[in-house]
């Protein structure tokens, strides 16, 4: 028996037979034993742009290690679920502002004339005291979810179609220092923000001579400087336009210090497309968004275009790279807005022997620095000697 996800040190098992597929990009962990950690907290209120202090509910959730393992039919049913839930959510939230608007306003329920403000009840008499007594505070329906995952490991079972015949091949992502924010109605706005951070990334393929291929990679090592800095950052807000009904969406993705390798093969590609895919009648209820707003900035990217019948590919750095688009509705029209500050192409006849030369040159790096070092301490000692020498003469 299999399990679909593991939460804590799930990492450190093997759970099947090709654990040498497993990508390299996840860090040493420490022998600490962190544990998962939960937390639920309301706020201290906090005074919003218009004035009026909310007090939201946080819930922040730690975990050191994730591994999933879905498959087909798994996804199927977690989507299914999902639109359940986001189906019963609209429908509660609508009951709760159905009732809130048809609720008599305060000003309403309370009279100054006699008597008669003693006769609405204690439950007038209290709330008409909270808001004397504090009258810029209001009760908040904002919620802030936080989760932050040392290392993951995403294991997709995904269906082949080669030859017309059905295997089952692996589609590993893997991640680390992972922070995921879900903000629901911002300081009372009717907006749904989540913003993605991860820190280091790495997407490997499986084909069919099981031999993993790593389309996504760091370009560089970690170091001081790019440990400070996240590969991938995303962000997508979703409203709703005030004094309107109109969806508006924005999605804003920024990549840093990433190698994009583009094999020869698509086919993954439509295995992908297929395998992500929603069952029928999944998510019809949601409503689209009339204007999808995309930016997309990369930042020292690099994509590396290998040939099928040929030893040679084709290496393009970007220094800084810009794109913006907006998706309109049924508009006729689409304005695209790129920019690139820095572009070099590199063609290269034997992608091998680079990499081998590359290899050597980082050895004889390695080798030349112990030789500097050594010939330092080398100076250093006999720079000492000459001096206790002349030491010696003057005393003499």
């Amino acid at each position: 028996m299999r399990s679909f996800a593991s939460v804590g040190d799930s990492l450190g098992r093997s759970t099947d037979k090709d654990e040498q597929l497993r990508p390299a990009v996840l860090p040493p962990r420490s022998d600490s034993g962190s544990s998962p950690v939960l937390r639920v907290i309301r706020s201290t209120p906090a005074t919003s742009r218009s004035g009026l202090r909310s007090s939201p509910l946080v819930v922040a959730l730690d975990l050191p290690s994730v591994h999933v393992e879905p498959s087909k039919p798994i996804l199927d049913g977690l989507q299914i679920w999902a639109d359940d839930v986001a189906q019963l959510v609209e429908q509660v939230a609508r009951a709760a502002s159905s009732s809130t608007n048809s609720a008599p306003s305060s000003s309403a329920q309370t009279s100054l004339i006699g008597s008669r403000y003693f006769a609405r009840g204690s439950g007038s008499s209290v709330a008409a005291s909270e808001n004397t007594i504090n009258p810029n505070v209001q009760a908040s329906s904002e919620v802030v979810v936080k989760l932050g995952i040392q290392e993951a490991l995403l294991r997709l079972l995904v269906p082949r179609k080669t030859d017309n015949s059905a295997a089952t091949r692996p589609f590993h992502i893997a991640a680390s220092d992972i922070d995921l924010l879900l903000e629901l109605r911002p300081e009372g706005k009717d907006e749904t923000v989540v913003t993605l951070g991860v820190s280091r990334l790495n997407i490997q393929d499986v084909d069919g001579t099981h031999s993993p291929t790593t389309l996504l990679y760091m370009t560089n090592a970690n170091d001081l400087v790019s440990a400070t800095q996240s590969a991938v950052k995303v962000r997508f807000v979703s409203l709703t336009v005030p004094e309107t009904t109109s969806k508006e969406s924005r999605v804003k993705v920024t990549l840093c210090g990433l190698t994009c390798n583009v094999p020869p093969d698509f086919e993954w590609l439509k295995d992908i497309a297929a395998f992500a895919k929603a069952p029928p009648g999944v998510f019809e209820s949601v409503v689209p968004s009339e204007r999808t707003c995309v930016s997309i900035k990369t930042v020292d990217t690099s994509i590396l275009i290998t040939a099928a019948r040929h030893a040679g590919a084709l290496v393009a750095h970007c220094k800084e790279f810009d794109f913006a688009t907006d998706v309109i509705g049924d508009s006729l029209e689409t304005a695209l807005n790129c920019s690139i500050a820095s572009l070099s192409s590199y063609f290269l006849d034997d992608l091998k022997s680079v990499l081998e030369e590359s290899s050597m040159g980082k050895q004889h790096k390695r080798s030349y620095s112990n030789n500097s070092v050594q010939l330092m301490r080398q100076e250093k000692t006999d720079e000492t000697l000459s001096t206790v020498i002349r030491r010696e003469s003057e005393s003499y």
